[in-house]
């Protein structure tokens, strides 16, 4: 009975490995054709147009959001979205979601916030701004796009993209 369920472990467990795999190749070749076609594409607004339908239906998004950094406002500005019913087109650039961003340099997802407000010791935290922040945006990931300011030494989020929650097949 032992190598039974031994067995039937190891088949479901390739299987669900071969459907990761397959699900990471199809998206890495929606970037990538996405990528070229993208190219030739000068102006801002329709770059941002098409990277927002191409993710949103390729990625099988609820939605999809870009928020471009205006200095002179210190505000984030939505720049592109589908659907387009955005509650927040306007964020001030006091928030600490994007501290945390900057420092961390590197894409975030909601479950990833609440695992670690759930465990954090401290009640203090900045961590329950963020998920606040999250939930706000209707965000599953967030992605910065993040430049090095030479003048200040210090590192400016340009951009960052709000991904929702993946659709049902």
């Amino acid at each position: 009975m032992k190598n039974v369920k031994g067995f039937v472990f190891i088949f479901f467990q390739r299987r669900t490995a071969k459907q990761i795999l397959r699900e990471q190749t199809r998206v890495h070749d929606v970037i990538k054709k996405a990528s070229a076609g993208m190219v030739g594409i000068r102006e801002m607004e329709k770059l941002l147009n098409v990277l927002t339908r191409v993710l949103k239906d390729n990625l099988r998004l609820e939605h999809i959001s870009v928020y471009l950094f205006e200095p002179n406002e210190n505000s984030y500005f939505l720049k592109a979205s589908k659907p387009e019913n955005v509650q927040n087109p306007i964020i001030q650039n006091n928030k600490e979601l994007f501290e945390y961003l900057k420092k961390n340099k590197k894409p975030i997802s909601y479950e990833e916030m609440l695992h670690m407000k759930d465990n954090q010791k401290n009640e203090n935290s900045h961590i329950n701004e963020i998920v606040q922040d999250m939930q706000e945006l209707s965000a599953s990931v967030i992605i910065p796009a993040i430049k090095k300011d030479e003048n200040k030494d210090e590192d400016v989020l340009l951009a960052f993209i709000v991904l929702g929650k993946k659709r049902g097949k």
